[in-house]
């Protein structure tokens, strides 16, 4: 995977990107999106400036013109790191996808590996891999030779099953999630 490319590549654009950010942060999106489109003509094959004019659009209640730029956004990045095709289903633009594009999912959760445990688990409450475990301890005690973590994230249920397993292996499509 690509890491997102915040920065245009071009330091008077990404200048332009900042003071639109700015706007946008304190509410005056048309204008923000105007400076922004300003940013993008200097660079043009700027996917993730796309996405976020589209972003600044909506927000301004430009439907069409946000339609108009994540569609760009998706031409520069197929892949859909960041979520362009699922905005334009979610205005009307583009039918319901059947799932999420996996580029997309591995952004989302490797831009969240980093405060992925406290948010589940300290702000959520999150006990599955504790039921997991009591569950799987009363319908077979003992060991097992492998256990496989498919979408293992941190390790959560991991850390369960590492004292009653041989061996343990766990899969993610996020690779900051592991660790």
């Amino acid at each position: 995977m690509k890491p997102l490319q915040a920065s245009s590549g071009d330091l008077n654009a990404d200048r332009r990107a900042d003071y639109a950010e700015m706007l946008h942060a304190d509410g005056d999106h048309a204008a923000a999106a105007e400076l922004l489109l300003g940013a993008l003509e200097m660079t043009p094959q700027w996917a993730m400036g796309w996405f976020r004019l589209g972003e600044m659009q909506q927000a301004a209640g430009a439907a069409e013109l946000a339609a108009q730029a994540w569609t760009m956004s998706l031409q520069l990045d197929p892949s859909d790191r960041q979520g362009a095709a699922l905005n334009l289903q979610l205005i009307g633009k583009a039918p319901a996808p059947e799932a999420l594009p996996s580029a997309f999912v591995e952004t989302l959760f490797d831009h969240y590996a980093e405060s992925f445990d406290e948010s589940l688990v300290g702000r959520l409450s999150y006990r599955l891999p504790e039921m997991l475990d009591q569950a799987i301890r009363a319908a077979r005690p003992g060991r097992f030779p492998l256990a496989l973590d498919l979408g293992c994230g941190t390790g959560l249920m991991g850390q369960m099953l590492r004292p009653i397993v041989d061996r343990l292996e766990g899969y993610d499509i996020s690779a900051k999630m592991l660790r």
